[in-house]
């Protein structure tokens, strides 16, 4: 949803339904809308062909952002399971590694 009011409803009916945090996932740069639309945390999203310092530098940029307000961020899609090229295996390592060196919360699908 690319409507901040509309996903601002959604989150706040996905809170009435659990207890578990509700994250959001707009782009892998706009950390921000997720405080704009109450949620708990943000999903970053890694490019296949990312180096490890690009993945840094956007999960220090999004940390900034969400951190200081007691919000979480995850780097997901940056495992599978199919090692072909700049995919999979020690590649996606690597981005990961460098997701949680500058201060993910977690990397995966929420792992």
């Amino acid at each position: 949803l690319k409507n901040d009011s509309t996903m601002t409803q959604l989150v706040a009916h996905m809170k009435t339904r659990t207890n578990k945090p509700v994250f959001v996932h707009y782009s892998r740069t706009d950390a921000s809308r997720a405080l704009r639309v109450g949620a708990d945390g943000h999903h970053g999203q890694t490019g296949r062909d990312d180096s490890p310092a690009s993945v840094g530098n956007v999960t220090a940029k999004a940390v900034k952002v969400l951190h200081p307000a007691g919000k979480f961020f995850v780097m997901f899609e940056s495992g599978h399971s199919n090692a072909k090229g700049n995919v999979g295996g020690e590649a996606d390592k690597a981005r990961g590694q460098a997701a949680l060196a500058h201060g993910a919360d977690g990397t995966g699908s929420g792992r």
